[in-house]
């Protein structure tokens, strides 16, 4: 889900973004960027966005793990289990893009 571009392209507003009644469900919402360039954000950025729109970082960076594209041994690398707070989710984030 990237919410800053579906509240700017104007699929939905911010008070009524789709993300918080997904997360109310118990889907699990992985949060990501569209296109950072052209909407002027980033992982941080979206990632702050979606904490007021109701998931916070710990429960997208969850939802990000279970859904990683990757193999079980990779995965298992990453801390899932322990309490994670935001700007460790961008450290981290930053330190896979590299």
């Amino acid at each position: 889900m990237c919410p800053t571009s579906n509240i700017r392209l104007r699929i939905s507003t911010a008070a009524d973004h789709p993300l918080r009644r997904l997360a109310a469900a118990g889907v699990r919402c992985s949060i990501s960027t569209d296109d950072p360039a052209l909407f002027d954000t980033d992982l941080s950025a979206e990632y702050a966005l979606a904490a007021t729109l109701g998931v916070p970082a710990q429960a997208a960076y969850r939802a990000a793990l279970h859904g990683a594209l990757c193999d079980a041994a990779t995965r298992s690398t990453w801390p899932a289990g322990r309490r994670i707070r935001r700007d460790s989710v961008a450290v981290r984030c930053r330190e896979l893009r590299r």
